[in-house]
């Protein structure tokens, strides 16, 4: 089993990286909070040794695409009810908090280090009261995104993660500079970050391509 796992992983790896590859050539690097918190996601979930941490890594991308598209409106959504008209204001605030509150539910051990990220986040952006409120928003965005997804997938929403007193590979990403490839969204970010394009189409590539990589992970998995 843990031969099959570790097959289907580097298949959907090779999947998303060939997926960006052809998407998103490279250029010079334009940073945001979905890029960032991406990078957040990756570091996480690449540190897991559970091996539900592609799906994991779908669901954070997900969670932050639905967020920001219920308030610009510019896709169809799969998890949330379509607004009747955007709000005509970015989704970035409300995308950091979906990635938050999704991560604490999958790593409730490290939601210290997650609630100091989202500080930095939300202060990073120009109209400080404004993006505190709507990341509470986006959290509550999240945590509805993070329930359907999980009702449809028929997972329990209780799973077991690394205790509180930390995972020694954890710590060792997280304070470090930069993944150095753990995974194929290391490769997926540093494409995407690469391009001009709106924080929402940076969000939903990497929802699109970590969600085609999670499905060819479990097929592999359970077949």
């Amino acid at each position: 089993m843990d031969t099959q796992i570790s097959k289907g992983w580097k298949i959907a790896s090779y999947i998303g990286c060939a997926l960006v590859m052809l998407l998103l050539p490279f250029s010079p690097a334009r940073g945001d909070a979905v890029s960032d918190w991406n990078a957040i996601a990756v570091r996480m979930t690449a540190s897991s040794e559970h091996p539900r941490g592609a799906q994991d890594l779908a669901a954070v991308h997900v969670a932050m695409f639905e967020a920001m598209n219920f308030v610009e409106g510019k896709y169809v959504p799969r998890f949330l009810v379509r607004q009747p008209a955007p709000l005509g204001a970015s989704g970035e605030a409300e995308a950091i908090g979906a990635a938050h509150h999704v991560l604490a539910q999958l790593y409730p051990g490290h939601k210290a280090y997650l609630d100091a990220a989202l500080e930095r986040s939300l202060a990073a952006l120009p109209d400080w009261d404004a993006a505190y409120r709507a990341g509470i928003w986006g959290r509550h965005l999240g945590g509805n995104v993070y329930a359907s997804a999980l009702s449809a997938a028929g997972r329990p929403s209780n799973r077991a993660r690394a205790p509180a007193s930390g995972n020694p590979k954890l710590a060792q990403l997280l304070t470090s500079s930069g993944a150095s490839g753990e995974t194929w969204s290391s490769i997926a970010a540093r494409s995407i970050e690469g391009r001009a394009l709106q924080p929402i189409e940076r969000a939903r590539i990497y929802a699109l391509v970590s969600l085609a990589a999670s499905k060819v992970y479990s097929a592999r998995r359970s077949g």
